[in-house]
């Protein structure tokens, strides 16, 4: 990140402010239903991963992380409530040990009701999120517009993945570490362990900026959920975890990821090159970011994150729109423009779909993305722009923004 300024585009009258508001519910509703044609149109992609949440939280606590328990069982789903799709692709769990103790009471469900409660619950976590990031930042009405057609939003829930949940989390995290509760903002984004590849680099980067009182709250609850965990499964669960996440079953689709890691092994470098480049280029991340503000440790650490991450997937791509979110102003003006338009809209996934996977489409946006990020958060910046710095009294569609 050089530190060469960049002029700053000016904040948005309250007037858009409140139009973008309104867009914001008309933009949820088209959502729904867009997400509700492709549902729909393509049941094959109905519960693709959350087959295997439901098969862990069928199984006993001291199987959680056996293979061949995890295989068997899931392989049971899928031919029962999966027929459409004859080949049956096996995903191991590789989600900490406490996590399935929000599986066990859905897998008592019947499968499809299962499904339907926890993409509802995905849906609300997704728009709670929003709207949380829109009382501070405000959402324009292009960018409202454009969330419905963006791939990532739709496989985070026909898949019944927990994308949105995150989102929330993370967008709660640093809601209370602006307000001055750093404590409690570092508590709260442990609360995302369970997809702890995606947001790894944020604690790390709190770190070296001696950032202690989020530290130590990440670290309170972290230290909480590891015991949970080893309570649960007991020590041959922890064992067998390490043994899983070491396994050649946790590389499928790795040559498709979407990361710094993916793009390694689809050019053919050999697997320890690859780890090797990813944590180069984390080690050289966390170096320059290291005098980063908060809110911008939160915006390059959600999304240059997930190109950095061990493990990437097409629907961990909605996380960067909390970063979108919080610099819209700067990203919105220029050549960055139409890169956050390509990233948002289907044209990356559509690209890899028609050159048969040949081309990663989706890693090329977040790419592309994560560069104008970058740049947008060069150290001559001025500080992010809130709703709440507006004079009006009036944020997005609901009131005044949250005090920094």
């Amino acid at each position: 990140m050089s530190s060469g300024a960049v002029p700053h585009n000016p904040p948005r009258s309250a007037q858009t402010r409140t139009a973008a508001g309104r867009a914001a519910y008309l933009g949820a509703l088209i959502t729904l239903a867009f997400g509700l044609l492709i549902f729909c149109a393509d049941p094959r992609g109905h519960a693709w991963d959350f087959h295997q949440f439901y098969a862990v939280g069928s199984l006993p606590a001291d199987q959680t992380f056996d293979v061949d328990a995890q295989r068997a069982m899931e392989e049971r789903l899928w031919r029962e409530y999966r027929p459409m799709v004859e080949e049956f692709n096996f995903s191991p769990y590789l989600k900490p040990a406490y996590y399935r103790l929000v599986w066990v009471p859905l897998a008592k469900l019947d499968f499809w009701t299962a499904y339907r409660v926890w993409v509802a619950l995905q849906v609300a976590a997704f728009l709670s999120a929003m709207t949380l990031l829109g009382k501070r930042y405000g959402l324009d009405s292009a960018l409202v517009l454009l969330l419905p057609m963006c791939p990532y939003l739709l496989l985070s829930f026909t898949w019944g993945q927990d994308t949105g949940l995150l989102l929330l989390i993370l967008a709660l995290s640093l809601e209370l570490s602006l307000r001055g509760r750093e404590g409690w903002g570092g508590a709260t984004l442990a609360l995302g362990l369970f997809k702890w590849n995606t947001i790894l680099l944020l604690p790390l980067l709190f770190l070296v900026q001696k950032r202690w009182r989020t530290v130590r709250g990440f670290a309170a609850v972290a230290v909480v959920e590891v015991l949970l965990s080893v309570w649960i499964t007991g020590t041959a669960g922890v064992r067998d975890y390490f043994a899983l996440a070491t396994s050649p079953e946790t590389s499928y689709w790795s040559y498709l990821m979407p990361s710094v890691r993916g793009v390694a092994l689809a050019v053919g470098a050999p697997a320890s090159l690859s780890w090797a480049v990813a944590l180069g280029a984390i080690a050289v991340f966390l170096w320059r970011a290291r005098g980063l503000d908060l809110e911008k440790s939160y915006a390059a650490g959600v999304s240059i994150g997930v190109f950095l991450a061990i493990h990437t997937m097409g629907y961990d791509l909605l996380l960067p729109v909390m970063a979108i979110v919080m610099l819209y102003d700067r990203l919105s003006v220029g050549w960055k423009a139409p890169l956050v338009v390509f990233y948002l809209s289907p044209m990356p996934y559509m690209a890899q779909k028609l050159t048969d996977m040949r081309f990663n489409g989706l890693a090329a946006a977040l790419f592309a993305l994560v560069v104008a990020i970058a740049l947008s958060l060069q150290r001559g910046e001025q500080p992010i722009e809130t709703a709440a710095e507006d004079e009006s009294p009036k944020a997005i569609g609901a009131g005044a923004g949250s005090p920094a």
